[in-house]
């Protein structure tokens, strides 16, 4: 394997611009040791059980009115889209 980029914290790795350029070598070996160090740290467990507490306590929360919780989403939606300079 090549050599691995090495990365302080997750989002640091997703927005490195090395990772566009077509045929980079060190991809492969920086995602077997992401994947090595997630199975180290039983990452995949934990992320999977607390996402599943988040949805027990969701469900458990009574929801909000519907139209208003609608409303809330489009504005995100439209926020995110203007962000990214596309059209809602």
């Amino acid at each position: 394997m090549g050599a691995v980029n090495a990365y302080p914290t997750p989002v640091k790795a997703w927005v490195d611009p090395c990772w566009r350029k077509p045929g980079e070598k060190r991809e492969a070996a920086t995602a077997a040791a992401d994947m090595r160090c997630k199975l180290q740290v039983d990452y995949l467990t934990v992320r999977l059980t607390t996402e599943i507490e988040a949805q027990q306590m969701m469900i458990k929360t009574p929801c909000p009115e519907p139209r208003a919780f609608r409303r809330h989403l489009r504005t995100r939606l439209a926020d995110a889209a203007a962000m990214l300079g596309e059209r809602p």
